[in-house]
């Protein structure tokens, strides 16, 4: 094999591998901003279904009532801050996929090996490079959302410590 169509080979493969690789990166936010958002909601249930269950206004002195009360409406305020984060990693979608089926069929028609190799990894390329900013911009929402999440989790602590201090 010339050392030339080896470079084209090994072009490709590059090109081919890390657009995988960039469309798995894509997969495991979504992954984890599934998982993050059904971990907060699991929170936000328990606390609420016990607290609900648990308490009654009448058995807590005003001095408890009104920090508890400002802390549980901060986290809901939180928790839906961090269903917008979520939602906005969700919607960045439409990702480049090149090369389009249609051109590869014409070209693949025209084309030797070595030229189709090297154009499909051209075009690689240019998804790979039209997917980054999209990529950013979901993982950006997503450190959000992670953030919140911790930011949530903390009040609901503090919030549980209040009521255990106050029994």
């Amino acid at each position: 094999m010339p050392s030339n169509q080896w470079s084209y080979e090994v072009y490709y493969q590059v090109a081919m591998n890390r657009l995988e690789a960039q469309l798995n990166e894509i997969e495991a936010i979504d992954r984890k901003v599934a998982m993050l958002l059904s971990f907060a909601s699991a929170i936000v249930t328990i606390f609420f279904t016990a607290g609900l269950y648990t308490l009654k206004p009448t058995d807590l002195h005003l001095s408890v009532l009104i920090p508890v009360s400002i802390l549980s409406g901060l986290a809901i305020v939180i928790y839906i801050a961090l269903v917008v984060f979520s939602l906005i990693a969700y919607h960045v979608r439409n990702w480049s996929l090149r090369p389009d089926l249609q051109t590869l069929k014409l070209n693949s028609s025209s084309y030797s090996e070595e030229s189709m190799r090297i154009w499909v990894a051209d075009q690689c390329i240019l998804s790979m490079q039209v997917n980054e900013p999209r990529i950013r911009s979901k993982a950006t929402a997503a450190r959000k959302a992670v953030w919140l999440l911790g930011l949530e989790t903390s009040i609901f602590a503090l919030i549980f410590l209040i009521l255990l201090c106050s029994c």
